[in-house]
């Protein structure tokens, strides 16, 4: 059935800009690209890939887990799909609970304390001036010094990069990089003419063309993170 749906859109318009900047800029630049945000979501990859490890050599670990953890945790082909739907964050807040007060395992303690109570995470982004063959010797340098530290690199020396798939913002263009879902699409047969349709993708609808300086794609951010109390030593490794 076809409609005329501006009448429900246009007054709309002026909350529209405002929102759409709100979520385009502000969110990602200063929520989702921020490095805290990035360096205690990182932080949380390598906990659940430290306990993935740990799953997978000791039975009794894997016993130990929250049934919703027990079946994400484990091999693809052996996990039951309505406990792995009843997985949410407070039984993923509950299991690091749990390891943080009871883990026989050192790093799998540490590190679940150090998400929880929001301590002990230092970083520093890459510089731009280096060559490959100097990160590499540096980065070399910085997993020596950590291994000595008792802090094995594998855990407390973690890398992340901005240009994932899930943290792209949105683009005025379907790449393969923007989802068909993530197109955003406005109606208004106001807009067909004999050469124009009556559909416009949101960058194009008057009165939203400033979208387009913000619906660009943006540049990776590569970024370390690693235990505060070792940040001056490892900064001076980067430099």
């Amino acid at each position: 059935m076809t409609k005329n749906l501006s009448s429900y859109w246009k007054p709309w318009l002026p909350l529209l800009k405002t929102s759409a900047e709100v979520r385009k800029v502000t969110m990602y630049q200063s929520v989702y690209y921020h490095h805290t945000t990035r360096g205690f979501e990182s932080l949380l990859r390598t906990i659940l890939e430290r306990a993935r490890g740990l799953a997978r050599e000791h039975e009794g670990f894997v016993k130990s887990l929250l049934p919703p953890l027990r079946t994400f945790l484990a091999e693809p082909d052996t996990r039951d799909v309505q406990l792995f739907l009843d997985l949410n964050d407070h039984i993923l807040i509950a299991q690091i609970t749990i390891w943080q007060k009871n883990s026989t395992d050192s790093i799998l303690k540490d590190l679940a304390g150090r998400l929880l109570d929001r301590r002990g995470l230092g970083w520093a982004e890459v510089p731009h001036d280096l060559s490959p063959m100097e990160m590499h010797e540096k980065i070399d340098r910085i997993q020596e010094y950590l291994d000595k530290q008792a802090l094995p690199h594998q855990h407390y020396f973690i890398e992340d990069k901005t240009d994932v798939r899930p943290y792209k913002p949105y683009t005025a263009s379907s790449s393969e990089e923007q989802s068909s879902a993530n197109y955003i699409i406005l109606y208004d047969p106001a807009w067909l003419g004999p050469n124009e349709t009556a559909f416009k993708e949101i960058t194009e609808v008057p009165g939203l063309e400033r979208l387009k300086a913000i619906a660009g794609e943006s540049s990776a951010v590569l970024r370390y993170y690693f235990p505060k109390e070792h940040e001056q030593q490892i900064k001076q490794l980067l430099q």
